[in-house]
């Protein structure tokens, strides 16, 4: 089948005639209808469910596919026109409002090289709501039962789900994989169908056994314990699914109470942890803090005001000052000197024949004079003299060497930290926050253990029951076996013969089916699943004669599903899906809404590159988080096109546009 053309009017979100056509392409199969949520994606798989299921209106019973749409309406009238604020309704408000009379969903193309039509519609919406269906392939038409029967052979109830499927949905569904699939997996392989019918031989013997009995009264009693023994069966069947039932909530009350404790035990870990951290982070601390204290003590040595950081800047101002210009202190020092240097000056001149020539008394006067203009010169005080100047500033030198103010700086910053440490050493030493979370675990562990013990006692009073059913069937068949043996048939030996060959024969080809299913349903889900994780735990299964499947790692032990992520258990389920998928040979189409909800971005490849690239037709509902810019890179060669769903603010008038660029919508 290949899907050309849907047309969806005035149904969920869609408002008015909505078109999408898929231009078929030999080498690109991939159908990207692009949506953010609440714009129409679930509302375009839900009207592809509804083509084929339809809403019970007509048998007035829901089919349980639409009932998931919403499980608290019970009417198919009210399925269809809203509950209140419940369930808004399949049918678009804001065409009901506007009292339009078109509601369908159709699919057109192409099947099995034949033009095919098939729609949905709801007529009379204003009054006795009627459903219809039209199919029609090629020149031939079909209306309503005719046209289910039609549509129910190319695409069976049972496979309706492994073709059109919501990713959330297949998410619910894997947390179930067990049971779910268990009698998915049997009605798809039509197991039950010969089950059923090897009942019913046993019954047509039974039948022919009893007719042949002269005393009524005997006949009577040889029915009665048939039927007896057929309630004792049943009875054995719906307990033994009781009973699985069961084991299957201990084992889930039980991997519960393992995450409480492993949470439990976390948050205890943590706690001790954090608190080994913080001890570790003090001592170093301490460290630092007697590290910076020592050097605190070589720079407290050279300088005593250094933190007052104006005194140093005034400081090294005055001895510039000072060195710049002469002091008072200075002239009175060569004025005691004056004597002993014209002293000095005479002699010389005496003693030096070049200078006989100057007038001494010229030299004296202007050596007198000399102390004169000294004291015209700019003078300044200070408290620092001058023979002291050589000292300051080698200190000075020294002290800008020093990091006293960085040093208290640190011892400031590391006091701050350890306050710190401090602080959260307390908090973790009465920390209530943790002890109450530890507290409500325990108990939900307690809650949890006691559901389990329930479930115990339960599943011990199932197993006497079904000690006794067992009995009653062994005492049953030994009253029936007795009483056939004094029935005459030698009339009907022919006919139970041959009853007994075609059971046998039914049974053989039962098991051989059983046999043969179990290895390629085996060697498909594996196939199917190491394509789509590749580096993974699971590196076997097991499918018993009940089609329970059970996995198993590398070392063949046991993988409980339920303790999987939830990635793992929606790629196990969209595995299993693939696989019967391929087995029920069905060339069908898939649509799927959120394609890749739960699956983490390493493993989205796998999917695309695999599961989507092998069915002839894929169209998927994504949101831009899903497939954003690099996951488009891995479909792009499979892509044959591009749409984009618009949706106004009320939400009720969704539109689907073809789109040329991924730009336009990435």
């Amino acid at each position: 089948m290949f899907i050309e053309k849907i047309t969806i009017c005035n149904l969920f979100a869609y408002y008015g005639k909505m078109e999408v056509e898929f231009k078929k392409s030999e080498k690109q199969n991939l159908y990207c209808i692009y949506g953010d949520n609440g714009f129409g994606k679930t509302s375009f798989i839900r009207c592809a469910k509804l083509l084929f299921f339809g809403a019970g209106i007509e048998e007035a019973k829901i089919p349980d596919a639409i009932q998931k749409f919403a499980p608290s309406v019970k009417s198919a009238k009210k399925l269809l026109k809203g509950d209140s604020d419940i369930w808004y309704g399949i049918l678009n408000k804001v065409a009901t409002k506007e009292c339009q009379e078109e509601f369908f969903v159709s699919f057109e193309g192409d099947l099995g090289g034949k033009d095919f039509s098939l729609k949905r519609s709801f007529v009379n919406i204003y009054g006795e709501i009627q459903e219809k269906l039209t199919f029609k392939l090629d020149r031939e038409s079909f209306e309503d039962g005719d046209a289910q029967e039609r549509i129910d052979r190319i695409l069976p109830p049972n496979l309706v789900e492994f073709f059109f499927f919501d990713g959330e949905e297949i998410g619910e569904l894997s947390n179930n994989l067990r049971q779910e699939f268990q009698e998915k997996i049997k009605d798809l392989l039509q197991i039950n169908p010969l089950e059923i019918l090897i009942k019913q031989i046993e019954k047509y013997k039974d039948e022919l056994i009893s007719n042949q009995i002269a005393d009524k009264e005997q006949q009577y009693r040889l029915q009665q314990k048939i039927i007896d023994k057929e309630a004792c069966e049943n009875n054995l069947k719906y307990n033994d699914e009781r009973l699985k039932e069961t084991i299957f909530v201990i084992e889930q009350k039980q991997d519960k109470i393992d995450q409480k404790n492993r949470e439990i035990e976390k948050l205890s870990a943590d706690l001790n942890r954090e608190y080994a951290e913080l001890i570790a982070e003090r001592n170093e601390f301490d460290k630092e803090l007697i590290s910076y204290k020592e050097k605190l003590k070589e720079s407290i040595k050279n300088v005593i005001f250094v933190s007052n950081e104006a005194l140093l800047e005034d400081l090294k101002a005055e001895i510039q000052n000072l060195q710049s210009k002469k002091s008072l202190y200075d002239i009175e020092v060569f004025k005691k000197i004056l004597p002993e240097f014209k002293e000095f000056i005479n002699e010389e001149l005496k003693n030096n024949e070049i200078f006989e020539v100057l007038d001494i008394k010229s030299i004296e006067y202007i050596i007198d004079k000399f102390p004169h203009k000294l004291e015209n010169k700019e003078s300044t005080h200070s408290f620092i003299t001058y023979n002291e100047l050589r000292i300051l500033e080698t200190s000075l030198a020294r002290l800008e060497n020093v990091n006293l103010a960085q040093d208290i700086k640190d011892i400031k910053d590391i006091k701050k930290k350890l306050a710190s440490v401090r602080n959260g050493l307390y908090e973790l030493s009465g920390d209530d926050n943790t002890r109450e979370k530890q507290k409500a675990l325990q108990e939900e562990i307690e809650a949890l253990k006691n559901e389990k013990s329930k479930q115990e006692e339960k599943n011990e009073e199932i197993k006497r029951t079904l000690t006794l059913l067992e009995a009653q069937k062994e005492e049953l068949s030994k009253v029936i076996y007795a009483l056939k043996q004094g029935v005459n048939t030698e009339r009907i030996d022919d006919k139970l013969k041959f009853l007994k060959s075609l059971n046998e024969s039914i049974e053989k080809y039962k098991k051989e089916l059983n046999n043969k299913l179990k290895d390629e349903l085996h060697r498909l889900i594996l196939e199917s699943y190491k394509k789509l994780l590749p580096n993974d735990n699971i590196n076997n299964l097991s499918i018993n004669e009940n089609f329970e499947i059970e996995l198993k790692d590398e070392n063949n032990e046991q993988i409980v599903v339920e303790n999987q992520s939830s990635g793992q258990k929606q790629i196990l389920a969209i595995a299993i899906f693939w696989a019967l998928s391929r087995l029920s040979k069905s060339n069908l189409p898939l649509i799927i809404d959120t394609p890749l909800s739960r699956i983490d971005s390493k493993n989205r490849k796998n999917i695309i590159q695999n599961y989507y690239a092998s069915s002839s037709q894929v169209i998927i509902l994504p949101h831009t988080g899903e497939i954003g810019m690099r996951e488009y890179e891995y479909a792009k060669s499979y892509i044959a096109g591009l749409y984009k769903i618009e949706n106004p603010t009320n939400r009720q008038q969704a539109k689907i546009k073809k789109v040329f660029k991924i730009e336009e919508i990435l």
